[in-house]
């Protein structure tokens, strides 16, 4: 599936969904994840509760053997704790991309775009009456091109399903569990082109993420490393949500 841009420029769907896998990945990413303020965390795996409470993520560093590879972000907050902005830069440190969030009356995310380019991808996230994120649409130009649905067990995502318009799954991303209720690897399945990715997750010892290591996939094998840099006494946020890894 393409989406044609002022008749000019073809824009694959696949290509939008790497690029928020990126950023959740969040995302991104959306796409994102776990419906909870990081406050609410007491497994601290989103950096609060569990011992991780006032941490914050302050970004993170993508790297691999293959400079095409790398990405740097940094995480921006408002004052009041919500998510703001999050820039990534290439390997010279270039802004390339970036995104900006806008945030419901009670903290949650309402809606996020993707920067890229001249071009802007649209992610608006619609909870429950519990403020648990039941799914999300992805619009790009004004159309509605990919619907995400969520599944949640004893509070913790389980499964993410992205769909076209026609009800087709393209993407999907099943998520596992340590005994603590820390998310300790992630299965990506893409339906077009075929592609299996596995994400494994590492933890310091207050339960904030340390690094996800993965192989890049779609014909590269590249071991790839995310590690990530926190805050201090901070009003941590569910910066889990976006991480779709």
């Amino acid at each position: 599936m393409n989406v044609i841009i002022s008749n000019q420029r073809i824009v694959s769907l696949k290509r939008l969904l790497m690029i928020m896998a990126a950023i959740m990945m969040a995302l991104v990413t959306f796409t994102a994840c776990d419906d909870k303020n990081a406050k609410e965390d007491e497994n601290g795996e989103n950096g609060g509760g569990g011992g991780a409470a006032g941490k914050r993520l302050k970004g993170y560093e993508q790297t691999s053997s293959k400079p095409e590879h790398y990405l740097k972000t940094e995480w921006s907050y408002n004052s009041d704790g919500t998510l703001n902005r999050v820039n990534h830069y290439d390997k010279s440190s270039t802004l390339v991309q970036y995104v900006t969030y806008t945030n419901n009356s009670d903290g949650t995310p309402s809606k996020m775009v993707l920067h890229n380019g001249g071009y802007e991808t649209e992610y608006e996230y619609f909870y429950n009456p519990n403020k648990t994120l039941q799914k999300a649409q992805v619009s790009f130009a004004g159309n509605i091109l990919v619907n995400i649905e969520y599944t949640f067990e004893n509070g913790k995502k389980i499964r993410e399903v992205a769909k076209d318009n026609s009800g087709t799954v393209t993407q999907l991303f099943e998520y596992k569990y340590d005994n603590s209720g820390r998310r300790t690897t992630t299965t990506e399945t893409d339906y077009s082109p075929p592609n299996t990715r596995q994400f494994t997750r590492t933890y310091n010892s207050d339960g904030t993420i340390q690094k996800v290591t993965y192989a890049y996939g779609y014909g590269d094998n590249t071991l790839v490393t995310i590690t990530f840099t926190w805050e201090n006494e901070k009003p941590p946020f569910d910066n889990e949500m976006f991480f779709c890894w």
